[in-house]
């Protein structure tokens, strides 16, 4: 599915007017596990908050300060969720297709 991807990023909003202020990150396959399509979101960090995964300021356009995955707020939701959304226009979609996170380099 077009923009339905791994590292794909995407923020919730409704009639066009983000909901929620976080950049949200695809991090399971959803072609292969349709049924538990595991989402993480971007949260400012903090030095109490996870340090496994930081991303510093315009490592993604959407991201204008020192940040890092929430990976306590994750979710696992079904690819059909993530469709429906999008075609209902409830994911605003980054230009920047994916964010590479938890991918071995």
């Amino acid at each position: 599915m077009i923009g339905i991807e791994v590292g794909a990023t995407f923020m919730l909003a409704k009639e066009h007017e983000v909901i929620d202020n976080h950049l949200w990150v695809i991090l399971s396959d959803p072609q292969a596990f349709p049924d538990h399509v595991v989402i993480v979101s971007v949260t400012t960090h903090t030095p109490e908050k996870d340090q496994a995964c930081i991303i510093e300021r315009n490592e993604h356009p959407w991201v204008t300060h020192r940040s890092c995955i929430s990976y306590a707020h994750s979710k696992v939701v079904t690819l059909d969720f993530l469709l429906e959304r999008r075609d209902k226009g409830s994911i605003k979609k980054s230009r920047v297709t994916t964010l590479e996170i938890g991918r071995a380099h």
